[in-house]
């Protein structure tokens, strides 16, 4: 499967559905209390607001994984939180998930970027491989961070992206 950067769009209101469910068929954040917030009403929030960026990949007019994240800019410096990337299962391990980020790296828009955060389970093996693989680097563990269905906490792991000049 070739990657093509032409099939990453912006999200509008017509995938919030279709995101909802990728989030909801997602192991990681299903056994999550109230799946970590995530909503289609959140998601919408998130796409109709200038001040994240939505991006889905699609595959024929198909959305097969979306990135949402967060720009905070300070003293034109630009650092980035990713919220969540959700890529479907038939969909992974192909450079779909490593093409999303690229794009927000590489966004000329967003030249002075400096540093990309996120979090994730410290029990999620395969989002560590993958973000490490990505370049991400350990900076801290939030101890007892997200609440399971189960009234159990689970520790989650801080990563730090740092753009290449």
């Amino acid at each position: 499967m070739k990657i093509l950067k032409k099939n990453i769009l912006k999200l509008k209101a017509n995938n919030i559905i279709h995101c909802y469910k990728l989030i909801s068929n997602e192991y990681n954040l299903n056994k999550i209390k109230n799946l970590n917030g995530w909503s289609q009403k959140s998601i919408s929030n998130y796409i109709h607001n200038p001040k994240y960026i939505s991006l889905g990949y699609f595959q024929k007019k198909k959305l097969c994984a979306f990135i949402i994240s967060n720009y905070i800019k300070i003293n034109d410096i630009f650092e980035n939180e990713i919220l969540l990337i959700c890529v479907e299962k038939k969909f992974r391990r192909k450079g779909i998930g490593t093409a999303l980020i690229s794009y927000i790296i590489n966004q000329k828009k967003y030249f002075n970027l400096s540093n990309i955060y996120l979090e994730f389970s410290a029990k999620n093996r395969k989002a560590k491989s993958f973000y490490e693989n990505c370049g991400f680097k350990y900076i801290s563990l939030r101890k007892k961070y997200y609440t399971l269905n189960n009234n159990k906490k689970e520790d989650a792991l801080l990563y730090k992206l740092e753009k290449r000049t």
